[in-house]
């Protein structure tokens, strides 16, 4: 009798390409505004959540000293991005790739967004992989993406929605948002528990029944409402559409619930007198 054979269905591949420039140009000043300290991302859990089996790092080292910069001053600012791009390349399954600044006065990135498209390319002919992921947002990466689509490749963009060409979000097949909640959770085990954020309750409709309302306000057209239970403070915002349920925060320190993170995250809120 004739036995039929079933081939094993491989799991796709999946790599990662990462603008360095791109990730950290908008996550660092928003964390020095929230905590005093740029991000400090766990490269290895951002490859096991984008399911990638290997990353591969695009950035520039700024080594030009600025026009009033001394040599210890020079030292002291690119002593983090050195120790950055070292964390980076002592992580599994990573590859930096390290391009050059240009320009007197407003310095470019060169060799950086042509290598990172080449690699991607490159790899698609070789077949070394079946998905690609990007983390980026210039319009300038589409034509590479477009192309890894016409080799039956699947693409994915991982972007900042306020900082994203349109039509690049509309080259992919995928698309994951970046917020500052996601580069957080991201964050090494050490930066977690040294700086919270507030938590997005589940149950974003329902607060404590024996809650007391401190003050109600509106971002736009969003209604906007701060209680507090105990030591426990709540920020509860209307969602676009006007309808419930809402999007609640939970945060034990009001003055950073309130006065710093949300208008980082949310916006700026118009709070009524009291």
């Amino acid at each position: 009798m004739l036995q039929r054979t079933v081939a094993s269905k491989r799991a796709p591949k999946e790599y990662i390409y990462i603008d360095g420039a791109y990730l950290h140009r908008y996550c660092d000043p928003a964390f020095k505004s929230l905590f005093g300290v740029r991000a400090s991302i766990d490269f290895g859990g951002l490859l096991r959540r984008l399911d990638g089996i290997r990353a591969f790092y695009y950035d520039c080292l700024e080594e030009e000293p600025r026009s009033t910069e001394g040599e210890s001053a020079l030292e002291s600012r690119i002593q983090p991005q050195r120790e950055r791009i070292d964390r980076i390349e002592a992580t599994e399954y990573y590859r930096v790739r390290l391009g050059t600044l240009k320009g007197a006065k407003n310095l470019r990135q060169k060799e950086v967004d042509v290598r990172l498209a080449v690699d991607m390319l490159t790899d698609a002919f070789e077949g070394r992989a079946d998905h690609f992921t990007l983390v980026a947002g210039d319009l300038d990466f589409r034509p590479v993406l477009e192309s890894l689509t016409r080799l039956g490749k699947h693409t994915r963009l991982v972007y900042y929605p306020q900082h994203c060409a349109s039509e690049l979000k509309a080259s992919v097949d995928r698309r994951a948002p970046i917020s500052l909640e996601w580069i957080h959770n991201l964050s090494t085990h050490n930066f977690q528990t040294t700086y919270s954020i507030p938590r997005f309750a589940l149950q974003e409709d329902r607060l404590p029944k024996d809650h007391t309302l401190l003050v109600q306000g509106a971002i736009g057209t969003k209604q906007a409402f701060l209680s507090q239970l105990g030591t426990m403070f709540f920020l509860k915002i209307s969602r676009p559409d006007g309808n419930k349920p809402f999007d609640t925060y939970m945060f034990n320190d009001r003055d950073f619930l309130v006065g710093k993170w949300a208008p980082e995250v949310i916006g700026n809120i118009n709070w009524e007198s009291a």
